[in-house]
C-alpha cells in the first residue's frame, strides 16, 4: 500500500483563527470512572497522538548555508610563461537552467588564462581583475566572487548550490600535444598543481590551496519555499490556503518527526481475519522560536531522539522490525506458558492415575 504522511508547519503557539492554544501535551491520567487516558500530545485540525501508539519521535535541527571556497596560491609560479586556472562548478539540489548542459547534473567550466613576465609584483591581483572581465563579458553577472589576499586568488560560491569539483592550475607546453601533420606539436595546457575532483578533495581552511565544502541550509526560509510537498490538493500552494502556515522569512526551523502505528482492526486480505496496522509519519517544522514549549509538550509521548545532518528518519522496515521483535518475544513467552501447563498437566494426570489405583 501507499505510505501516508502530513506536513505541518507551526509558527505560533496559539491558533490563527481562535486563538486557542495550537499544540498542547498531557501526561496519562484517570478518570473519575477508573479509566486510564494515555499520555498523548495533540495539535490542532485533528492531529492527536497517543503514548501508546508512537513508535518513534526524531528531531532534525536546522542549520545555515555554507558557501562554497577555493583558495588557489600563485606563489610558486615563478617561470614565465602562458597559465591557466581551469574549473569546474557542478550544482547540488538546484535545477537552475543557466548551468544546463549535455549531462545528467547542471554545471559550467570556468578558466582563466592569464600571462607571467618578469617584473609582475602581484600576480594574483592581476587574475582577479582577468576572471572579473572574463565573467562580465561571457556570463553578463558575477558568476562567482573572486578576490585575492597577497598572492593567493580566493573564488567564492554565490549560493548554497555551487560546489567546486574540479580546480587546476594549468601551464601552456609549446612541445606538449597530439603532433600535426605539418608542423611541430601544435602545443596544450598541462596540469601543475590541482585541488582534486569530487572524490580526492584537500580539505582545510588553513592550507594554502584548500575547499570549503558548500553546504545547503536546512529549515531556513529558502530550504522551505523549495523542498516542502503538502499531501493535498487544497494546499499544493505554500503561499496560499492556510495563512498561518506560511514560512517567515528570517525564520529557521527545526523538523520533528512522529511515527505512528495503531491496529485498524480485521481489514487485511492476505487471509481470513487478518488485523491490518496503519503506520503513518507526521512531520512538523516548528519555528525555533517555539523550541521549548513545543518539546515540553511533546514529551508527554516519548523521548525525543537528534538526527544528524546526513541521516534520514528511520525507515518502514525499520518500524518492521521492531514490531518482529516484540511479536517475537510474545511468541516466546507464550510458549513458556505452554510448556508450564504441559507439565503441570502431566503431574496431574499421575495423581489421577494413583488415586484411581487406591480408592
Amino acid at each position: 500500500m501507499f505510505k501516508f504522511n502530513t506536513t505541518t508547519i507551526i509558527n505560533s503557539d496559539k491558533d490563527f483563527t481562535s486563538g486557542v492554544p495550537l499544540f498542547s501535551g498531557q501526561e496519562e491520567t484517570t478518570s473519575e470512572s477508573g479509566k486510564i487516558i494515555p499520555a498523548n500530545f495533540s495539535v490542532k485540525r485533528g492531529l492527536t497522538f497517543l503514548k501508546p501508539y508512537v513508535k518513534a519521535v526524531y528531531v532534525r535541527r536546522h542549520n545555515d548555508p555554507q558557501l562554497a571556497q577555493v583558495k588557489v596560491d600563485l606563489s610558486n609560479v615563478t617561470e614565465d610563461g602562458i597559465y591557466r586556472i581551469a574549473m569546474y562548478i557542478r550544482l547540488q539540489g538546484s535545477n537552475n537552467e543557466y548551468y544546463a548542459n549535455d549531462y545528467v547534473f547542471k554545471g559550467k567550466p570556468f578558466f582563466i588564462e592569464f600571462t607571467k613576465k618578469a617584473g609582475d609584483t602581484n600576480l594574483a591581483e592581476k587574475v582577479v581583475k582577468i576572471a572579473k572581465k572574463y565573467m562580465q563579458m561571457v556570463y553578463e553577472y558575477p558568476l562567482i566572487k573572486v578576490s585575492n589576499e597577497g598572492n593567493v586568488v580566493i573564488f567564492d560560491a554565490t549560493d548554497e548550490y555551487q560546489r567546486f569539483i574540479k580546480v587546476e592550475l594549468q601551464q601552456y607546453d609549446e612541445t606538449a600535444g597530439m603532433p600535426q601533420s605539418c608542423c611541430a606539436n601544435a602545443g596544450e595546457f598541462t596540469t601543475i598543481d590541482y585541488l582534486g575532483n569530487e572524490n580526492d578533495v584537500v580539505y582545510g581552511e588553513d592550507s594554502d590551496n584548500c575547499e570549503l565544502k558548500g553546504r545547503e541550509g536546512f529549515g531556513t526560509y529558502r530550504n522551505l519555499i523549495k523542498n516542502l510537498r503538502l499531501p493535498t490538493m487544497a494546499h499544493r500552494a505554500w503561499e496560499g490556503i492556510i495563512q498561518d502556515e506560511t514560512p517567515v522569512f528570517g525564520a529557521t526551523y527545526d523538523q520533528y518527526t512522529i511515527w505512528y502505528c495503531r491496529k485498524v482492526g480485521i481489514q487485511g486480505m492476505d487471509h481470513v481475519g487478518d488485523v491490518v496496522q496503519s503506520l503513518t509519519s507526521h512531520i512538523f517544522f516548528v519555528n525555533t522560536a517555539l523550541t521549548s514549549a513545543w518539546e515540553t509538550a511533546l514529551a508527554n509521548i516519548g523521548d525525543l531522539v537528534e538526527v544528524e545532518d546526513d541521516k534520514y528518519t528511520p525507515t518502514l522496515d525499520d518500524i518492521e522490525l521492531e514490531e518482529s521483535a516484540a511479536a517475537e518475544k510474545t511468541a516466546s513467552d507464550n510458549s513458556d506458558d505452554i510448556s508450564t501447563l504441559q507439565t503441570d498437566l502431566g503431574a496431574l494426570t499421575e495423581r489421577v492415575a494413583a488415586l484411581e489405583g487406591n480408592p
